[in-house]
Formats: structure tokens, C-alpha cells, sequence
């Protein structure tokens, strides 16, 4: 059975997990639209897609006895690394060298040895936008906190999709023949 999670966050690594249990072919469509803590400093600093999600989701599928897995999640609490994230800082490394979202989660994935696959929504960085009845809210972390939603979308509209040899057809022949799709809403990081 291939089975696809799309979301971002802790909730969608939850999932990722217990579905690891059930089926050798999963796959977690991750969002990047996250703005707020170490993934918000890195965006703003080095115009990057957010990597905190796809750094928790990555963990989750990653193998459990690989050292490197486990440290993946250690966040720095000193100096201008404080609240960083050491998968971050690796993910956004591995963009910096290799100018590609998708190259750099396939890398991070071969090193922490994960089995599934993890795919970003967007191969670059989107925000994510609510039209209100006070109208109009940017950002994830803002509007997460916002009520009386109207509508969500993100900009940009047209945001690079994942290519074809990231997406392979495994994946899109579990969305398309419906075996098992859960959406889920973005966690805290």
C-alpha cells in the first residue's frame, strides 16, 4: 500500500511515523510556508524555502538507530546559534551548495537513511496569506493566530511545484488512486 501524508509541522510527522509502521512506501508532501522561529530567522536571512518542517518530517521517517537522526532535532541555546535547529542549519547548508530544495532533501534523506519519501509543496519559499473580515493577514505564524478566516492562499500564486523526479511516481499514484491521503493542519516549531 502507498500511503501519502500532506501537511507540515509535528502533526504531520506524527502521522509520517505510525504510517511507517503500516506501509514501506510512505510519503509526506511538506509544506514551506513556516515563518516563525529558527526556519523564520534562517527565510529572512538567507531568502530560503522554510526547512523546519521538512527537517521534523524528515526525522520521523529517518532511521531510528542513525546517530545523525538523533541529532538532527538538537537545538544550539548559546549565542547567535540560540534556537537553531542542527537539521536546519544542514538543510539550508545543503541549499546554499547545491542551489536546490529537492537535491538537498534527497541528500539529507540518503544520510539520515529514511525510508519513504518527503517532498516539499514548493520548491521555494511561499507565504502563506488569510483574507479576513479585517482583511487581508501575511504569514503562517500570524495567521495561525487569526479568527474569522474568509480564504487561504499563498504567494507567490504560481510557486515552483516539485519536479517530476522528485514527486516519482509512486507518490502520485497513491494521491491519484486515493489509497490513503491525510491532510493535516501546521504544527508548532
Amino acid at each position: 500500500m502507498r500511503v501519502v501524508a500532506v501537511g507540515g509541522g509535528h502533526g504531520t510527522a506524527v502521522s509520517l511515523r505510525a504510517l511507517r509502521l503500516i506501509s514501506e512506501h510512505v510519503t509526506g508532501v511538506v509544506s514551506v510556508a513556516d515563518d516563525g522561529g529558527s526556519t523564520g530567522r534562517l527565510r529572512a536571512m538567507l531568502n530560503v524555502a522554510a526547512v523546519g518542517d521538512l527537517r521534523i518530517c524528515l526525522g520521523a521517517l529517518a532511521d531510528p538507530e542513525n546517530p545523525l537522526a538523533a541529532s538532527f532535532e538538537h537545538r544550539f541555546s548559546v549565542g547567535e546559534l540560540s534556537g537553531h535547529a542542527v537539521g536546519n542549519l544542514l538543510l539550508v547548508g545543503l541549499i546554499d551548495a547545491t542551489g536546490n530544495l529537492e537535491e538537498s532533501i534527497c541528500a539529507a534523506a540518503q544520510v539520515l537513511g529514511v525510508t519513504g519519501t518527503i517532498i516539499p509543496a514548493s520548491c521555494e519559499g511561499v507565504v502563506l496569506v488569510a483574507s479576513t473580515e479585517q482583511g487581508r493577514t501575511r504569514g503562517q505564524t500570524v495567521v495561525a493566530r487569526t479568527s474569522s478566516i474568509r480564504n487561504i492562499s499563498v504567494e507567490p500564486a504560481n510557486a515552483a511545484a516539485p519536479t517530476e523526479m522528485c514527486i516519482r511516481d509512486r507518490s502520485v499514484s497513491a494521491v491519484r488512486h486515493r489509497q490513503v491521503l491525510g491532510t493535516l493542519r501546521e504544527g508548532r516549531r
